[in-house]
């Protein structure tokens, strides 16, 4: 699936919250020597040496209400101004209300319609894309996209079946939930000024729902069940990028000389190796965020994204994936 883009982007920001936690001493906590697993396995294999560590009371809708705010001062507009919040987590406050009802009472953004969209790790450019198309079709002027991730209280809880298993395999399916961290982010999108050549120039998006089991998690009743095949799902989304990418260039007009900075989603070094060999870019253009905030999901590019700004007329090229898969 293909659109053109209708926004340009006001403001970005984003939320980290201050507790460090060393993935060597994660692994260390599940006694991971006993498979033959080093301690060192996640920072030294997968480039992830730590991630943050929202307090216990936190919720998602403080992170992405933090980030939120950020982002409406760097695009110099009032809670009045916003039109539609989406929330993009993968879990919000509550089952419902929606999460970005939350949001909105804590800016005081009243005039704004709220409603949350979920796509697993795809969630936030998913939520860019469906503000963009609302802009279009004249619905709003102005949209605020937020999103927060607290995965870890789901990393605490995958420690105690890692703890227990006596299988290698089971062990190896779950480490992934170590990979992750906590974050909130936002961006604050508006409508393109007539003939304008800046912002959002398209989106392409496609999925393939055989491979959903690769990477889910439920929660029961306090019952934790779920996996994170971090070998297998990163296959199928480098699959689906290498599809994607010749169309996306042609789509855009571009070549991979055209594009000045890469944001990928992160869960690693190898794929975040593999993601911008696709797009034809050395690792130099795409910046990381996995070495010290671990996998963050959704909050991946507006996380990026605050942290190595670029000025106006900067081509920068998204690289979405989510479990399902969508790429």
């Amino acid at each position: 699936m293909y659109m053109p883009g209708h926004t340009y982007i006001a403001g970005i920001g984003s939320s980290l919250p201050t507790q460090r936690v060393a993935s060597n001493d994660l692994l260390h906590e599940v006694r991971s020597t006993r498979f033959g697993i080093p301690e060192e396995y996640i920072s030294t294999e997968l480039g992830i040496e730590e991630r943050r560590v929202a307090p216990t009371k936190t919720q998602p809708s403080d992170l992405a209400a933090s980030a939120s705010i950020i982002a409406m001062q760097k695009a110099g507009v009032s809670p009045e101004d916003i039109d539609i919040i989406i929330f993009c987590g993968i879990e919000g406050d509550f089952k419902e209300p929606a999460t970005a009802h939350n949001v909105q009472a804590k800016l005081g953004t009243y005039n704004a319609v709220c409603f949350d969209t979920s796509n697993a790790c795809q969630g936030f450019l998913t939520g860019v894309s469906t503000a963009d198309a609302l802009i279009s079709a004249g619905s709003a002027e102005t949209a605020l996209i937020c999103t927060a991730e607290k995965p870890s209280h789901t990393m605490f809880g995958f420690m105690k079946p890692m703890r227990e298993t006596s299988q290698h395999d089971e062990f190896m399916k779950l480490v992934g939930s170590l990979t992750v961290g906590d974050a909130g982010g936002a961006m604050v999108i508006q409508r393109k000024p007539a003939n304008s050549h800046k912002g959002i120039k398209r989106f392409n998006y496609t999925s393939d729902g055989k491979y959903a089991k690769l990477c889910y998690y439920k929660d029961d009743g306090g019952s934790i069940e779920g996996q994170m095949d971090m070998r297998r799902i990163c296959g199928r989304v480098i699959g689906l990028h290498k599809k994607l990418m010749p169309q996306t260039y042609e789509l855009l007009g571009w070549t991979p000389a055209s594009v000045d900075m890469l944001i990928c989603h992160q869960a690693g070094k190898l794929p975040h190796k593999k993601l911008a060999a696709i797009a034809g870019q050395p690792v130099s253009k795409a910046p990381i965020t996995y070495a010290k905030y671990a996998n963050l999901a959704t909050a991946t590019f507006p996380v990026a994204m605050d942290e190595h700004p670029k000025p106006a007329g900067t081509n920068v090229m998204f690289m979405g994936a989510g479990s399902g898969v969508t790429s």
